[in-house]
């Protein structure tokens, strides 16, 4: 809820710890706060890079995502 880590790890018990699991948010910024959470109880955890919103750039192959991709790729 909004970031807040102690909800988070309060669910942990309920996600698989046996495969991948995917965070996501609106724009990737929560959802990497996290993923660190994740990965400090010993998950195997990635972040959707640019939240929902590169999501939907990417399925729209919008001038905004192709710019954030080629940004991504040179940083």
């Amino acid at each position: 809820a909004g970031g807040d880590e102690s909800s988070l790890r309060a669910e942990l018990d309920g996600l698989p710890a046996d495969r991948e699991t995917v965070v996501v948010c609106k724009q990737g910024i929560v959802a990497t706060r996290a993923t660190a959470v994740l990965r400090d109880a010993g998950y195997d955890a990635k972040t959707l890079r640019g939240g929902m919103s590169a999501w939907r750039g990417f399925e729209r192959n919008s001038l905004l995502y192709r710019l954030r991709r080629l940004y991504w790729r040179v940083r």
